[in-house]
């Protein structure tokens, strides 16, 4: 084979280099591009450059903002099904009595790699440069719009943990959504988004803040519930729970597990540490309530039953495009 005369005068060995380097750049330039040719390629879900107008999908800082396209499809709602793994679970099966926790899965059973994401408030004037805590509901809705639109479903906390005892993983491109504090902008916004592509999350629910300002009412909250969400525990009054006594850890377990119990019918199987604090006396307190699983905020890409009450989350930031959080989970894939 007749070298092209450019390369002609080259020595073999840097040509082939050459060709070599190439491939690598080729290949991984491709890769990264991937996560951002998705959101073009979904349907029903359109990009929107910074400052361009979007209607509901407005900028928002450095993020690109994919709004979902009004003529799309509309995964339905949540149906009431209750079967265990369904993503669409009804809110008997968040509520069944726990009068004994699962044995656990068998012996050698794998880790699974299911992400959690956490959300906090879904206010129409966030402000990201302020806190990493809010975001626009615009933003929200093109994450979900482009997971959707990908193929990814959802499984609550509690399903997570049914899994996790059962040693059986979900399938693939299964995500579990939760939503922190329970702010009164959670049905009015977060509900809301979640609703139109048929998602289901897990709310957890500061039992001592429910009807204050700023928060969620009982009414509000079962609304939730009957809607097809879980409603988890998120403590009575929100401490850093790492730094209070072993009494007062189990007061703010055991208290809003009655409180919410009482609201609710049955009492929460999920909690939260608050701001993701914890420590072994937490973690005593949540296991001597009997919650079948608790949530962290630390990073970690797989879970046991054995750490089931350390289950790590994703934090998803208040800038982040849909093309990022797709990507991030998409990394959760085998």
């Amino acid at each position: 084979m007749t070298q092209p005369r450019l390369l002609a005068g080259l020595p073999r060995r840097l040509v082939v280099a050459g060709v070599l380097a190439a491939l690598v750049v080729a290949v991984y330039g491709g890769y990264r591009l991937l996560p951002r040719l998705s959101s073009l390629l979904a349907p029903g879900c359109t990009t929107t450059p910074i400052g361009a107008s979007a209607g509901p999908g407005a900028s928002l800082g450095s993020a690109r903002v994919v709004s979902p396209d009004s003529s799309a499809g509309i995964r339905p709602a949540p149906a009431a099904s209750g079967a265990p793994g369904s993503t669409a679970p009804g809110p008997a099966s968040f509520f069944a009595p726990m009068t004994t926790l699962p044995p656990g899965p068998p012996a050698g059973a794998a880790a699974l790699r299911v992400p959690v994401l956490i959300y906090h408030e879904v206010v129409p004037n966030a402000d990201p440069a302020a806190s990493d805590y809010e975001m626009t509901p615009a933003l929200m809705e093109s994450q979900l719009c482009l997971l959707a639109a990908r193929g990814w479903q959802t499984i609550t906390a509690r399903q997570l943990a049914e899994h996790l005892a059962s040693g059986t993983p979900p399938p693939q491109r299964t995500v579990v959504i939760t939503l922190d504090d329970a702010t009164s902008d959670h049905l009015a916004n977060a509900y809301a988004i979640l609703r139109r592509y048929g998602f289901s999350a897990t709310f957890f629910v500061i039992a001592g803040f429910v009807g204050t300002d700023g928060y969620l009412t009982w009414d509000q909250v079962r609304m939730l519930r009957d809607g097809g969400m879980e409603i988890g525990s998120h403590s009575t009054h929100h401490p850093r729970m790492s730094e209070i006594s072993a009494a007062e850890a189990a007061s703010e377990v055991r208290t809003a597990q009655q409180v919410i119990g009482q609201q609710l019918g049955a009492q929460p199987v999920t909690f939260a540490y608050p701001g993701g604090a914890y420590n072994d006396t937490a973690v005593a307190a949540v296991r001597d309530a009997g919650l079948l699983a608790a949530f962290t905020t630390a990073e970690g890409r797989s879970a046991t039953w054995a750490d089931r009450l350390t289950i790590p989350r994703i934090n998803v930031g208040a800038v982040w495009s849909a093309d990022k959080l797709l990507s991030i989970l998409e990394g959760y894939v085998k």
